[in-house]
Protein backbone atom coordinates (compact mmCIF):
# COMPACT_ATOMS: atom_id res chain seq x y z
CA UNK A 1 0.00 0.00 0.00
CA UNK A 2 0.79 3.42 -1.19
CA UNK A 3 0.61 5.85 1.46
CA UNK A 4 1.64 9.77 2.21
CA UNK A 5 5.03 8.82 4.16
CA UNK A 6 6.44 6.44 1.18
CA UNK A 7 5.89 9.73 -1.25
CA UNK A 8 6.85 12.40 0.76
CA UNK A 9 4.33 14.43 0.97
CA UNK A 10 2.20 15.82 3.69
CA UNK A 11 0.57 13.50 6.09
CA UNK A 12 -3.02 14.35 5.50
CA UNK A 13 -4.16 11.84 3.42
CA UNK A 14 -4.24 8.30 3.03
CA UNK A 15 -3.42 6.54 -0.15
CA UNK A 16 -4.93 3.38 -0.98
CA UNK A 17 -4.84 1.26 -4.28
CA UNK A 18 -7.78 -0.48 -4.81
CA UNK A 19 -9.14 -2.32 -8.36
CA UNK A 20 -10.22 1.27 -10.03
CA UNK A 21 -7.23 2.81 -9.71
CA UNK A 22 -6.67 5.33 -6.31
CA UNK A 23 -8.93 6.13 -3.47
CA UNK A 24 -7.57 9.37 -1.90
CA UNK A 25 -9.55 10.13 1.15
CA UNK A 26 -8.59 13.59 3.32
CA UNK A 27 -7.78 12.38 6.69
CA UNK A 28 -6.69 15.96 8.30
CA UNK A 29 -7.72 18.74 6.02
CA UNK A 30 -5.93 22.15 7.25
CA UNK A 31 -8.16 25.21 8.77
CA UNK A 32 -7.06 27.10 5.73
CA UNK A 33 -7.70 24.71 3.12
CA UNK A 34 -11.06 24.73 4.21
CA UNK A 35 -10.90 28.16 4.21
CA UNK A 36 -9.96 28.73 0.90
CA UNK A 37 -11.89 26.26 -0.88
CA UNK A 38 -15.42 28.35 0.42
CA UNK A 39 -13.93 31.74 0.22
CA UNK A 40 -13.14 30.71 -3.45
CA UNK A 41 -16.47 29.30 -3.72
CA UNK A 42 -18.10 32.57 -2.60
CA UNK A 43 -15.66 34.74 -4.59
CA UNK A 44 -14.62 36.40 -1.38
CA UNK A 45 -11.96 38.85 -0.46
CA UNK A 46 -9.45 38.96 2.09
CA UNK A 47 -10.36 37.27 5.64
CA UNK A 48 -13.92 39.02 5.27
CA UNK A 49 -15.22 35.62 7.04
CA UNK A 50 -13.28 35.90 10.23
CA UNK A 51 -15.01 38.77 10.84
CA UNK A 52 -18.22 39.88 13.12
CA UNK A 53 -20.33 40.76 10.72
CA UNK A 54 -24.09 39.62 10.45
CA UNK A 55 -24.40 40.15 6.86
CA UNK A 56 -26.10 36.63 5.70
CA UNK A 57 -23.26 36.59 2.49
CA UNK A 58 -20.78 36.33 5.00
CA UNK A 59 -22.74 34.44 7.17
CA UNK A 60 -23.70 31.62 5.44
CA UNK A 61 -19.86 30.90 4.28
CA UNK A 62 -18.70 31.26 7.41
CA UNK A 63 -21.20 28.65 8.98
CA UNK A 64 -20.45 26.70 6.09
CA UNK A 65 -17.07 26.74 6.74
CA UNK A 66 -17.37 25.83 10.20
CA UNK A 67 -19.53 22.83 9.31
CA UNK A 68 -16.69 21.24 7.19
CA UNK A 69 -14.32 22.17 9.14
CA UNK A 70 -15.96 20.23 12.09
CA UNK A 71 -14.87 16.84 10.44
CA UNK A 72 -11.41 17.87 11.08
CA UNK A 73 -10.85 20.08 13.79
CA UNK A 74 -11.82 20.16 17.82
CA UNK A 75 -14.89 23.23 18.26
CA UNK A 76 -12.40 24.77 20.35
CA UNK A 77 -9.83 25.09 17.61
CA UNK A 78 -12.39 26.49 15.02
CA UNK A 79 -13.36 29.16 17.09
CA UNK A 80 -9.44 30.47 18.15
CA UNK A 81 -9.32 30.14 14.08
CA UNK A 82 -12.30 32.70 13.57
CA UNK A 83 -10.97 35.08 16.23
CA UNK A 84 -11.70 33.74 19.40
CA UNK A 85 -15.24 32.59 19.21
CA UNK A 86 -16.64 30.46 21.29
CA UNK A 87 -17.42 26.95 20.92
CA UNK A 88 -20.90 27.06 20.92
CA UNK A 89 -21.00 29.68 18.23
CA UNK A 90 -19.07 26.84 15.99
CA UNK A 91 -21.73 24.47 17.67
CA UNK A 92 -24.58 26.58 16.57
CA UNK A 93 -23.21 27.27 13.10
CA UNK A 94 -23.32 23.38 12.52
CA UNK A 95 -26.52 22.77 13.59
CA UNK A 96 -27.64 25.90 11.40
CA UNK A 97 -25.94 24.00 8.33
CA UNK A 98 -27.29 20.47 8.81
CA UNK A 99 -31.21 22.55 9.42
CA UNK A 100 -31.02 24.08 6.01
CA UNK A 101 -29.22 21.19 4.22
CA UNK A 102 -32.26 19.51 5.41
CA UNK A 103 -34.79 21.60 4.13
CA UNK A 104 -33.16 23.61 0.99
CA UNK A 105 -31.88 21.57 -1.59
CA UNK A 106 -30.06 24.30 -3.78
CA UNK A 107 -28.40 25.15 0.12
CA UNK A 108 -27.71 21.39 0.31
CA UNK A 109 -25.98 21.31 -3.18
CA UNK A 110 -23.63 24.28 -2.73
CA UNK A 111 -22.41 22.60 0.51
CA UNK A 112 -21.44 19.35 -1.52
CA UNK A 113 -20.37 21.00 -4.36
CA UNK A 114 -17.82 23.07 -1.71
CA UNK A 115 -16.78 19.74 -0.39
CA UNK A 116 -16.25 18.22 -3.57
CA UNK A 117 -14.05 20.91 -4.37
CA UNK A 118 -11.99 20.49 -1.54
CA UNK A 119 -11.58 16.61 -2.41
CA UNK A 120 -10.54 17.57 -5.83
CA UNK A 121 -8.16 19.87 -4.66
CA UNK A 122 -6.59 17.03 -2.31
CA UNK A 123 -6.90 14.90 -5.15
CA UNK A 124 -5.19 16.91 -8.03
CA UNK A 125 -2.15 17.93 -5.05
CA UNK A 126 -1.24 14.18 -4.66
CA UNK A 127 -1.46 12.94 -8.25
CA UNK A 128 0.87 15.30 -9.03
CA UNK A 129 2.99 14.65 -6.42
CA UNK A 130 2.90 10.80 -7.29
CA UNK A 131 3.77 12.15 -10.70
CA UNK A 132 6.42 14.22 -10.01
CA UNK A 133 8.10 11.21 -7.68
CA UNK A 134 7.64 8.57 -10.37
CA UNK A 135 5.26 6.36 -8.29
CA UNK A 136 3.11 3.26 -9.71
Amino acid sequence: MITAANINAPNMVHLAIQEGGFQIRPKNLTMDRIYFFVKKFYKLEGDVMKTRTRKWNIVKPRQICMYLMCDYHKLREIGAYFGGIDHTTVIHSRRTVTALMNQDAAYRSEVRQIKSNINSGVNEFFMQTIKNNNIV
